[in-house]
């Protein structure tokens, strides 16, 4: 069973818990950079997710249970982890409002 499908990318963007003003659609490049990611989570271990330098694998402090990945150096992904699978509950195109900053 694959981590992600495009509708769940599209589903965890699109949370209720993204203010409405702030929601939009991934264009081309960001999609194939989430992709990318989904494809590399894929393939690793826990503890190689938890050590990647590339998604640099954060809790939050604002939140118990909940972590950021980072897409990008630009974006992040707020997620959970759900024993062997991994949550995705917002994509945050901008690095900074991934923890609150903005």
């Amino acid at each position: 069973e694959p981590i992600a499908t495009p509708t769940m990318i599209a589903d965890a963007f699109n949370d209720s818990m993204t203010p409405e003003p702030t929601r939009r659609r991934l264009d081309a490049a960001e999609y194939k950079v989430v992709v990318k990611t989904l494809r590399k989570l894929k393939q690793m271990e826990w503890e190689e997710v938890y050590r990647d330098q590339g998604l640099k694998w954060e809790a939050l402090k604002s939140a118990d249970g909940k972590y950021s990945i980072r897409f990008s150096i630009r974006s992040r992904a707020v997620v959970r982890r759900e024993k062997d699978h991994v949550r995705f509950q917002a994509i945050h195109l901008d690095h900074d409002s991934t923890y609150g900053r903005k």
